[in-house]
């Protein structure tokens, strides 16, 4: 994310730019592919006793399961930790803000986060 801001930054005005976040998940199988909110994530996660990981190369939370029909499950999400590092670059880069798809995914802990971030 930061090599793209640093392109970026170059051919648009920062006061232009609003990094995009996302307020949801989603769960990959063989079956497709569905999205679910913050809270349905974590919600699907203690529904199959899975155990959320961490990626520190993307900084995302993750998760794999295996469901009821033998499918293996794939899910990553956004939180309120995930989102942090990526509110750090938009103050660091000193950008316009952040636009999120979807409102009404987040949960609490998520505009927590951006409240603590944005407020000086």
């Amino acid at each position: 994310m930061q090599k793209v801001i640093d392109y970026t930054i170059t051919v648009v005005p920062k006061e232009k730019i609003f990094l995009g976040l996302a307020a949801y998940g989603y769960d990959w199988s063989s079956n497709g592919t569905k999205a679910y909110s913050v809270n349905g994530i974590y919600n699907l996660a203690a529904n199959n006793n899975a155990t959320i990981l961490w990626d520190d190369v993307s900084k995302s939370p993750y998760f794999n399961y295996t469901d009821s029909n033998g499918i293996s499950h794939s899910v990553w999400f956004e939180n309120d930790k995930s989102i942090s590092y990526k509110l750090d670059l938009v103050n660091s880069y000193n950008l316009s803000g952040v636009a999120i798809w979807r409102l009404g995914l987040e949960n609490a802990d998520y505009m927590n986060m951006i409240r603590t971030k944005f407020t000086k």
